[in-house]
Parts: C-alpha cells; sequence; structure tokens
C-alpha cells in the first residue's frame, strides 16, 4: 500500500512539473517578443476587447446629425439653375454621404439593429456613388423638340430629386428596416417633385416678326405659303441661326418682309408645334434654303409650295 501511493504521488509530481515548465516556456516567449501575456478570447485579463455597441441614443443622434448635414445639399440640388450648380450639389451631397458611410463602419449599433446597420451602409454607398455621376451633357439641338437650355438643366434637376427620392431603392428600405425599430432617418431626402410642365408652343399670327436685328434697308420680300404646313422665312446675311428677319406665315397664306438690307438669302423651315423660346418648331420639321441669293434693293417674290413649273430651286440645310 506504501509503495502504491509513493508511486502515484510520484506521478502527480512530474505532472505538475510539466504543467510549470509549460507554463514558464509561454511566459519567456511572450517577455523576448514584448507582447506580454498570451492573449485570448475569454480569457480573464486579456488585453483584446471588441468595442461596445452605442446606446440607442447615440445611434439616433449619428443619424440625425447625417440629417442635419445633408438637407442644405440636397436643397442645392433642388435650386440648382445651371448645369455646374447641379454637378456641384450633386458632387458635395456625394462625398457627405460617402464620409459618412465610413464613419458608420467605425461606429457599433445597438446588438438589435446590427442587420438594420449594414443595410443602411450599403443603401448610402450606392446612392454616394450614384451622385457622384456626371449629368448628361447638353446635347445640339436636334432637327425637331428642341429644348432650351433652362429647360434642360430643369429636366435634369427634376430626373435627380425624382431618383433621390425613389421609394424603391436600397436606402429606403434601410430607412423603413429602421423605422421599424424606431430609429428616425433620412429627412434629407426630398419628396417626388411635380410634373414638368409641358414646354408651351403657340401659333403666332400670320405675318409675325418672330425675329429682327442689324440695320434697315429698302428691300422687300413677298411670301406665299402655299404648303399644308406652317412656315417660318428667314432673311439671312451671315449665319441662319442670326437672321435679319424671321418671320411667321400660316399654311394658304401669304405676307410680306419690308426693310431688308444688302443681299440675302433665304431660308425657310416647316412643322407644327411653334415653341417662341428655342423660335423652332417641336414636330414635322424641314429646313430649306433657297440656292440663289437676292440681290439688294429689289421687290421679290416667292412661294414655298413646291411646283413641278417652279424656276427657283430649293434644298436642304442643317437644322438651325
Amino acid at each position: 500500500m506504501n509503495r502504491s501511493r509513493w508511486a502515484n504521488a510520484g506521478r502527480l509530481a512530474l505532472a505538475a512539473a510539466a504543467v510549470l515548465a509549460v507554463a514558464s516556456v509561454i511566459w519567456v516567449g511572450n517577455q523576448d517578443t514584448g507582447y506580454g501575456p498570451v492573449e485570448a478570447t475569454g480569457v480573464p485579463g486579456s488585453s483584446l476587447a471588441s468595442p461596445a455597441p452605442v446606446s440607442a441614443a447615440d445611434y439616433q443622434r449619428a443619424l440625425t446629425d447625417l440629417d442635419n448635414a445633408a438637407r442644405p445639399l440636397t436643397d442645392r440640388v433642388i435650386g440648382a439653375g445651371t448645369q455646374e450648380d447641379l454637378q456641384a450639389a450633386k458632387v458635395n451631397l456625394g462625398r457627405l454621404i460617402e464620409d459618412r458611410v465610413r464613419a458608420f463602419g467605425e461606429l457599433v449599433p445597438p446588438p438589435e439593429i446590427a442587420q438594420e446597420h449594414r443595410n443602411l451602409r450599403e443603401g448610402l454607398a450606392a446612392e454616394g456613388r450614384w451622385l457622384n455621376v456626371p449629368p448628361a451633357v447638353i446635347a445640339g439641338p436636334g432637327t425637331c423638340g428642341a429644348r432650351s437650355p433652362g429647360r434642360v438643366i430643369a429636366e435634369q434637376v427634376h430626373d435627380t430629386v425624382e431618383s433621390l427620392s425613389n421609394t424603391d431603392t436600397a436606402l429606403r428600405k434601410a430607412i423603413a428596416a429602421l423605422a421599424a425599430k424606431r430609429f428616425e432617418f433620412g429627412r434629407f431626402l426630398p419628396s417626388p417633385p411635380a410634373p414638368l410642365p409641358v414646354p408651351p408652343t403657340s401659333r403666332p399670327p400670320n405675318g409675325k416678326i418672330v425675329e429682327r436685328s442689324g440695320p434697315r434697308g429698302v428691300g422687300r420680300l413677298q411670301i406665299a405659303n402655299g404648303s399644308p404646313s406652317d412656315v417660318v422665312v428667314s432673311v439671312v446675311t451671315g449665319d441662319p441661326s442670326k437672321p435679319q428677319v424671321m418671320i411667321y406665315v400660316h399654311h394658304d397664306a401669304s405676307a410680306t418682309i419690308t426693310g431688308i438690307s444688302g443681299e440675302y438669302r433665304v431660308y425657310f423651315k416647316t412643322g407644327a408645334g411653334w415653341d417662341p423660346d428655342t423660335r423652332r418648331f417641336t414636330s414635322g420639321c424641314r429646313f430649306e434654303k433657297f440656292e440663289e441669293s437676292f440681290p439688294p434693293r429689289s421687290d421679290w417674290w416667292i412661294d414655298v409650295h413646291k411646283s413641278p413649273v417652279g424656276t427657283a430651286r430649293t434644298g436642304p440645310v442643317p437644322a438651325y
């Protein structure tokens, strides 16, 4: 019996010594590397600790702060009057959102909204990327349906606001999920915009001078419009987009231009839906000119109706 007890005691002593030896090796190793005690999750005295979640009140404060910072930038988007203003407003709003996405990445949300927080960051990131895309460049006027620069900007602002107010985006869905958990956010996003008014069209009175510039002369031009559509005739001494005189003539009607100066060419355009802002038709457009010039101090008569017995040749020209 005594021998067995001593034998067991010897084995216990050896096991204890082995444990102490391992502990000593671990400690010495840590002293050599300068990293201190062994770090392990759940080990008392560990120096690695996960950041604590912020309180619900602090999280709401971060959301409100973004709303307050972003709303003035959204208002600048809504009020942009030029393409440069619109682009600057969009970029500034996009950069602010992207900065806050990074800041929210360092924020540990309350545990009950961990997934909503991830969705919010993804939705904000997508919105920031989209806002930094440059708007379409204003295209030159087309053959028909010409739009003034003011109309183009109004449409671009309308499209931007409409996209920001879209309720089907990832950001809007994340905001709705947070609202279900009683967190308020999204005041910086605008309401859907009102539809843009349809550009006005008009039919000026027959013989209406819609544009005139340059010195007056003694030239006279009589116009007969036997075509099925209205016509706008331009007396041109240079660029057709800057005529000396432009007159509106109804179909199956006549009109006269007086006070023409110098030698000139005659351009004309036909169509429907006259836009007084751009001085162009909006549908059914055709642009032509008489091939020969008209000498000064003369009284000329033209008929813009196509006729097989006509002596004056006309040809198509680019839109003006």
